[in-house]
């Protein structure tokens, strides 16, 4: 797509220096909010009315410079391009990019491979399960 985005390590140059959004599943898509602020300094990080932020991270997003709508994103506006999310109560906030995460949920693979995950499902990776992919997990391995 041209505007809504899982990565900013594959669209963020191109997104580069313009007004983009988060939709914020949960914190950890709060914290990802801050880490798009090497991309921009624009960064709005929709609730969507779904999220209550915790007093010490709306004031480290406000620290950040990240601006957190609270009310229901309806919809995304602009065609073939995003020129603004449209909430709940008519208002539009213009984004040219929104970056979302669907959620996630590993394959038998992953059961078999004896790895654990995440509370996000992601993988975790133990040192073992490093050493079997050839990946270094100390620093004493990489020398």
């Amino acid at each position: 797509g041209t505007s809504v985005h899982l990565c900013p390590y594959c669209h963020g140059w191109e997104l580069q220096d313009r007004r983009t959004g988060v939709l914020c599943s949960g914190p950890d898509m709060l914290e990802f909010s801050v880490l798009l602020r090497g991309w921009t300094r624009d960064v709005v990080a929709f609730t969507d009315n779904r999220l209550a932020v915790e007093p010490a991270t709306r004031a480290r997003l406000e620290r950040a410079g990240v601006t957190i709508e609270e009310r229901p994103l309806v919809r995304l506006l602009g065609a073939p391009t995003l020129v603004a999310a449209e909430l709940g109560d008519g208002a539009q906030v213009p984004i040219a990019a929104l970056y979302l995460r669907p959620p996630q949920r590993q394959t038998p693979l992953v059961t078999r491979l004896g790895t654990t995950t995440t509370p996000a499902t992601e993988p975790a990776c133990s040192p073992h399960m490093l050493g079997m992919l050839g990946i270094p997990s100390t620093i004493e391995e990489l020398r």
